[in-house]
């Protein structure tokens, strides 16, 4: 295991072309939900526009003038242009605080869409933040703001390459969280000491413990292995 104190969320989104203005609203979405949801995400900056956070505001046309300003233009080797853009709750410059939560985007091209969130890499985090209820509902929030392939959430300091053992460089890490939708949660069967909860859009949460998910405790690691033999039958690129 890696003794890194930071969690994180990640969402990989459809294989598909979106333009700026529907990224723009599927982002405002999402803040607005997050904002919703607890007092610790309703302040946002941009970490786009210069070496100090920029207040940002969950309006599109915010949004989408960020998107164009750091569009990556098609190349003369032909790749797709795609669109990047990060936020965070941290307005203080080269602070790393324990309440901190950062977003990254990418999207707009045919492959390789995600959104990722994580807290503060240097400091842990807020017990509050990385609470059960609090990051399910972020994935929760995420998955109905982008509609994204799967989506987990996992603290960085639980290996992948242990948890899956060979099969490392599959691309679902099942981890702390693990949401999939309808059409592939259909192929599967859940371990039954994982957590389950099977949303009205037939999309599954499965969940290796209420509680913070702990690296040093057993238990955890069982249940998060469980999970991720259950999505071996879909797990692949």
């Amino acid at each position: 295991m890696f003794n890194v104190p930071w969690f994180s969320i990640s969402a990989n989104l459809k294989d598909k072309r979106e333009s700026i203005p529907e990224i723009a609203t599927r982002f405002v979405k999402l803040l607005d939900s997050l904002g919703q949801i607890d007092p610790l995400m309703s302040k946002w900056f941009s970490m786009m526009e210069g070496d100090s956070p920029t207040p940002l505001k969950p309006d599109v046309r915010m949004i989408e003038t960020s998107l164009h300003y750091w569009a990556n233009r098609k190349t003369e080797d032909g790749s797709e242009p795609f669109y990047t853009f990060g936020a965070t709750t941290n307005g203080y410059e080269n602070v790393w605080r324990p309440d901190d939560l950062n977003i990254f985007l990418r999207a707009g091209t045919e492959q390789y869409n995600k959104i990722w969130f994580h807290t503060a890499l240097e400091v842990a985090p807020n017990p509050h933040l990385v609470s059960f209820s609090l990051f399910k509902k972020i994935l929760f929030a995420t998955a109905d703001a982008f509609d994204p392939k799967y989506s987990n959430a996992h603290p960085g300091a639980l290996d992948r390459n242990f948890m899956m053992s060979k099969r490392n460089k599959l691309p679902i890490f099942a981890g702390w969280m693990v949401l999939l939708p309808r059409e592939l949660a259909s192929q599967i069967t859940p371990p039954p000491q994982a957590i389950q909860q099977t949303r009205e859009d037939g999309s599954l949460f499965m969940a290796a413990t209420d509680e913070t998910f702990d690296v040093n405790n057993p238990e955890h690691l069982t249940v998060s292995k469980a999970m991720q033999d259950a999505i071996e039958p879909i797990n692949k690129w």
